[in-house]
């Protein structure tokens, strides 16, 4: 939880123009700042989100994917990237995962959090989580099922590392992204709309197990690069 929140203060950090926004989820996903050019204030709200504010349990990943997706439809762009720091994806999520990939018009890269042997949650009040059934919970990541997602598909993802290297890799995304579409802008619509132009950020972040299965939290930040 707290090397997640570190690494989303990181890539939020290296979104330094345009606006950006952030979204929440667990069992459902909710928008908990709108777009805003004040990153400080994405940064604020980071270290308070808990699992225990969260209405709903569970961790369902295509609930965050179409509220991110959704925020930035709404409010009228139309390419962007989606930037998703997560603990991973459960076996039965890999083809909704991928199918929203290959069908949104935002690019998908995720950031996976954890380790594969995993290890239990401590709550505020001290105690270890526990599932519906009195079992520890001991979250751990599966590449494998992310990588099956994003297979063929034009997402990536990049695993956690104890160094900025993964903050950087994400950070050449980015770069990259925005030099490719502002190529695209500059043959279909001319050297105004060039200008005009947004490029578009979308961050997905995990942050603590909370369910019977982990990621019981989530945070998306979206943004864009004018």
């Amino acid at each position: 939880l707290t090397r997640a929140r570190f690494k989303a203060i990181d890539l939020v950090n290296e979104v330094k123009e345009g606006e950006t926004g952030l979204v929440a989820y667990a069992g459902d996903a909710f928008v908990v700042s709108p777009l805003t050019d004040d990153v400080n204030t994405l940064i604020s709200l980071i270290p308070v989100l808990v699992p225990e504010i969260m209405p709903i349990q569970g961790s369902i990943a295509l609930n965050g994917l179409r509220q991110a997706a959704l925020l930035l439809e709404n409010a009228g762009y139309q390419q962007g990237a989606i930037y998703w720091v997560t603990d991973g994806i459960r076996y039965d999520e890999i083809k909704e995962v991928r199918n929203f990939v290959i069908r949104s018009s935002f690019d998908v890269s995720a950031l996976l959090i954890g380790t594969e042997t995993g290890a239990p949650i401590a709550m505020q009040d001290g105690q270890l989580l526990k599932n519906y059934s009195g079992k520890i919970v001991v979250p751990s990541i599966n590449s494998r099922y992310m990588n099956q997602a994003m297979a063929g598909t034009k997402g990536m993802y990049h695993l956690f590392t104890n160094d900025n290297s993964d903050i950087q890799a994400i950070k050449r995304e980015i770069e990259f992204n925005q030099q490719q579409q502002s190529k695209e802008l500059e043959n279909t619509s001319g050297d105004t709309f060039k200008d005009m132009g947004p490029y578009l950020i979308l961050l997905l972040l995990p942050v603590a197990a909370y369910s019977f299965r982990r990621g019981a939290l989530s945070i998306v930040f979206v943004g864009s690069l004018i």
